[in-house]
């Protein structure tokens, strides 16, 4: 039985990746439409590693 999401898998990203990403949303100014432009990254999933990271750290 087919469902609607039948073939797709979610992506995963490394630590070392997502900590890359919140670096450069943080500290070295880049915008989230530009992390969307180079990376395809989400609003929403960037706004997730950056609270993972205020509340836990590296």
């Amino acid at each position: 039985m087919e469902g609607i999401f039948y073939g797709k898998r979610r992506k995963t990203y490394s630590d070392e990746f997502k900590m890359d990403i919140v670096h450069k949303y943080l500290h070295e100014g880049w915008s989230q439409s530009e992390l969307f432009k180079h990376f395809r990254i989400h609003n929403s999933m960037l706004q997730r590693w950056v609270n993972q990271y205020q509340r836990e750290g590296i």
